[in-house]
């Protein structure tokens, strides 16, 4: 997922499909990037959901 022209303080969730939460890490404003350690998932779908004060965006993530 990128992230351009972050004006606020967002939170960047990681869930499985049951909605757990796998990770969550801040972003600062105007921080365009973060890493989550991904390499102890098991095989599946996830979602990462980028939430701000005024939006929140969703995009899938499959890991082989």
């Amino acid at each position: 997922m990128t992230v351009e022209g972050l004006n606020e303080e967002a939170t960047i969730m990681l869930t499985d499909v049951q909605g757990r939460t796998i990770a969550n890490t801040k972003l600062a404003q105007g921080q365009t990037t973060t890493t989550i350690e991904t390499s102890d998932l098991t095989s599946g779908v996830y979602y990462i959901r980028l939430i701000t004060s005024t939006t929140t965006r969703t995009e899938k993530l499959i890991k082989k």
